[in-house]
């Protein structure tokens, strides 16, 4: 056995590695997403929203934009009114059989508010109703509360 064919060899098979690798990830990150999104008949929530907490002690509002591919639905909200003002959160998720739950976290990166969601679509697609539950911000105990959204 020649050793230049074992090197020879050796590159073609990290060669092949590497353009498998770089495949898998064009098509699970590019191309799936955009097929999912063009074959999806279903109901669209992206958009520009307006949520209400409504079993906290005060008023709580943000301000939620949804972007959706498929059944991928992401977006980020903001607190307009509340103990949060202000605050900036990243959310991302899946929105299936009239069903949206997904995880949120604070954008800012010395924020630990996180938490997690479940809203079902209603009133013909202009309400999002359901539930959060969420870190409480001074003891560090979970707590749940309605959660509404209305289409803006």
């Amino acid at each position: 056995m020649n050793f230049d064919n074992l090197i020879q060899g050796v590159i073609a098979g990290l060669v092949t590695g590497v353009l498998i690798w770089l495949f898998r990830s064009i098509w699970l990150n590019i191309l799936s997403p955009r097929v999912e999104n063009f074959l999806y008949n279903g109901v669209r929530i992206d958009g520009q929203w307006v949520a209400t907490l409504e079993d906290v002690d005060e008023l709580h509002k943000e301000e939620i934009i949804v972007k959706q591919w498929g059944h991928r639905i992401y977006g980020t909200f903001k607190c307009i009114e509340g103990s949060d003002k202000g605050g900036n959160y990243k959310f991302k998720g899946v929105f299936k059989d009239l069903i949206l739950t997904a995880t949120y976290e604070s954008i800012n990166s010395y924020s630990t508010d996180r938490g997690t969601f479940t809203v079902r679509l209603e009133d013909n697609g202009s309400v999002l109703k359901g539930h959060t539950v969420y870190m409480g911000a001074t003891d560090g105990d979970l707590s749940d509360s309605s959660y509404s959204w209305k289409k803006s």
